[in-house]
């Protein structure tokens, strides 16, 4: 590998832990303090951005207000891919000519989406992109997103736990699956990885708050709130962030039983049986009506599909099986 290539490698491993998240323009064009880098990302300036000392392109920026054709499709695996345009000019340019080096010699670049103009630009990080062909009759490359099962071998990383949750978050990105996707190569991790990176990227986007009550505990490695998957695991649920919330220990317990579940207008719906239960000071079935909080980024809020398995399949079991384990 030369040292264009590896200085590449350094760098993305260096961005595995953002894959999937949304990040302002200043963290692309000044990334010296958060990751303390030597070089740029990306100016957002233009779409493709090739640094002066590369061959290939570093970064490239799917704008919302572009004059290019510019689309975002989905494959029947969940995964993306996308037409980007070629920079205006001849193809023999300089950054175009980058484009297709990336593509002949199959080197990936990052490819980022800006989600939001008002108020500071913000992009989201897709992931890797390999670029598969070029049209030349419509100046159109094809990127396609580079599955988990590449990107390790890619960056000599092997299912290390950043780049597990990495993959996790990028599931939110993908078309939304409510069930495990046997192809992915993130469900051949071993289930204690896969859970602890669940775990870690549902509580980061709560905040390691319980999304219904509020409450809070932290103390150096130890924290009160769990993520529950929405559909369970044992019916296959996906690790999807969107199948997911952080809620208290008392809170997951009385979700999973059905005791109360969550509207598509997210608000907190008690069953009705759940009043005629013996208790004292069991907060859950005081908060009907209530609406639970969400993430920052509504990208990894609760998907209307899981919340809909939720009420069907889970909402009165406590009743119905009349057994409150």
């Amino acid at each position: 590998m030369n040292e264009d290539l590896k200085a590449r490698v350094e760098l993305y491993k260096k961005l595995v832990p953002l894959l999937g998240k949304e990040m302002p323009y200043t963290f692309f064009r000044e990334p010296q303090s958060a990751l303390g880098l030597n070089q740029k990302i990306h100016p957002l300036v233009e779409g493709i951005y090739k640094p002066a000392n590369s061959n290939y392109p570093i970064c490239i920026a799917s704008m919302i207000t572009s004059p290019y054709a510019d689309r975002l499709f989905y494959k029947e695996d969940g995964s993306w891919w996308m037409y980007y345009s070629k920079k205006s000019g001849p193809i023999e340019g300089a950054i175009n000519q980058s484009v297709i080096r990336s593509m002949e010699e199959k080197v990936p670049c990052l490819i980022i989406k800006q989600t939001a103009s008002q108020g500071g630009s913000k992009y989201r990080v897709l992931g890797f992109g390999i670029i598969e062909s070029y049209d030349s009759a419509q100046g159109l490359f094809k990127i396609s997103e580079l599955l988990d099962k590449d990107m390790g071998p890619f960056l000599g990383l092997s299912e290390e736990d950043d780049l597990i949750e990495s993959e996790i978050r990028i599931l939110s990105i993908d078309k939304w699956s409510p069930f495990v996707r046997e192809e992915r190569a993130l469900y051949r991790v071993s289930s204690q990885k896969r859970a602890r990176a669940f775990r870690n990227v549902v509580l980061d986007r709560y905040s390691q708050t319980c999304a219904v009550s509020g409450q809070r505990f932290i103390y150096n490695r130890y924290v009160e709130a769990e993520a529950a998957h929405i559909i369970a695991k044992e019916s296959l649920g996906t690790d999807d962030p969107r199948n997911g919330i952080a809620l208290s220990r008392s809170a997951h317990w009385a979700f999973e039983r059905g005791i109360f579940t969550i509207s598509d207008q997210y608000e907190i719906v008690v069953h009705p049986e759940a009043v005629k239960i013996s208790e004292n000071k069991f907060f859950v079935t005081e908060l009907n009506g209530k609406s639970i909080s969400l993430p920052s980024d509504p990208i990894f809020n609760p998907h209307p599909d899981a919340l809909a398995w939720h009420r069907k399949e889970r909402f009165g079991d406590f009743a119905r099986k009349q057994n409150v384990a």
